[in-house]
This record gives structure tokens, C-alpha cells and sequence, in this order.
């Protein structure tokens, strides 16, 4: 069975009714902070937007889908285990959730 989440029928919404923006991760010490507008490409140093297409790769990085593109033809990069905008990466993957 698919994983469905609230993203799917929402667009708006996302994690358990939360908009985008309130989806935060733990910062340093107790206090929580919003990922978005904090999370840089390794390959071009850009912030990562939550409209971005990026690659999710074998160990959880994340790259804009035309660094790493662009990067791979050069050297080998890791696998990718997902792509897409990184609102929907946000919204799979539970490590982003804090």
C-alpha cells in the first residue's frame, strides 16, 4: 500500500495539517527552527528552496537535481534514492521532522 500523507490531498497543508512553514527541525540547543531557507546545495553553496527539484542520495544529502547532474558528469556521485521538489522530501522523509 502507497504511503499516503497529507500532502497528497492538501497542497497547501503538509505533516499533520502543518503549512510548510512550521515544519521545523531541532536547532542548537532547545530551541526549534524552521529547515526551510537553512539547507545548502554542497555543490553550488545555494540555499535549497522549498520549490527546488533536488536528488536525494544513498545517505541523505541533498542536491539541487542540476548540480548533481552536472557535477556527475565529471566524478561519481552516490546513487540516488529519491528526487523531487524538496517540500515533497520534507514531507516523505522523517528525518527532516526533527
Amino acid at each position: 500500500m502507497k504511503n499516503m500523507n497529507s500532502a497528497s490531498f492538501f497542497p497547501n497543508l503538509s505533516l499533520f495539517g502543518k503549512r510548510d512553514s512550521q515544519i521545523s527541525c531541532k536547532g542548537d540547543g532547545d530551541q526549534m527552527s524552521t529547515i526551510y531557507g537553512k539547507l545548502r546545495c554542497p555543490l553550488c553553496s545555494m540555499i535549497i528552496k522549498r520549490q527546488d527539484k533536488v536528488v536525494l542520495d544513498m545517505i541523505n544529502t541533498v542536491i539541487h537535481y542540476e548540480c548533481y547532474h552536472t557535477y556527475t558528469s565529471e566524478k561519481t556521485l552516490l546513487p540516488i534514492k529519491d528526487e523531487g521538489s524538496f517540500r515533497k522530501m520534507v514531507a516523505t522523509y522523517e528525518f527532516f521532522w526533527g
